[in-house]
């Protein structure tokens, strides 16, 4: 059940949203990206989004790959929240493309195989592998008997 208020004693109903991006690595201190941020949401008003408590920008968590960031801002439009964070997440992404700091896309590289030497997997593996799926636990691995063909 979602409760929807049209105002309060003092001014109009607001809630936080943490509006997230990741940036990789490198290139730019995180304190210069937050600094970034909180300069731009601070710029000029954005509709929907209020301007006491102002909009700040957060390092949320070092991953292995990228620095999550979020924008922490108070939402005033309760239904129109999509578009109102369209909004925040475009006014980041100008703010870091004209730092030099471009949003871009950050690649994950998962290896969950062990190889052999030359690099492949060996028998063994891709048999434990198959052996793993429920759907072939009712096979045998014995070869089935050959049939003459009529």
């Amino acid at each position: 059940m979602t409760v929807i208020g049209r105002t309060a004693a003092r001014g109009p109903i607001k809630h936080r949203k943490l509006v997230t991006f990741q940036l990789p690595y490198g290139g730019h201190s995180p304190s210069s990206i937050v600094e970034t941020v909180d300069r731009a949401l601070a710029a000029s008003p954005m509709e929907g989004i209020a301007d006491d408590p102002p909009p700040r920008c957060v390092v949320v968590d070092f991953n292995p790959q990228y620095v999550q960031y979020g924008a922490l801002v108070w939402m005033l439009r309760p239904g129109m929240e999509y578009l109102d964070i369209s909004r925040v997440r475009t006014r980041i992404s100008f703010a870091l493309a004209r730092a030099g700091a471009p949003l871009v896309s950050i690649s994950h590289v998962v290896d969950l195989h062990s190889h052999a030497p030359n690099g492949e997997p060996d028998l063994a593996d891709r048999l434990d592998a198959l052996r793993g799926v429920e759907i072939f636990s009712s096979f045998s691995e014995e070869k089935p008997a050959s049939s003459p063909r009529g």
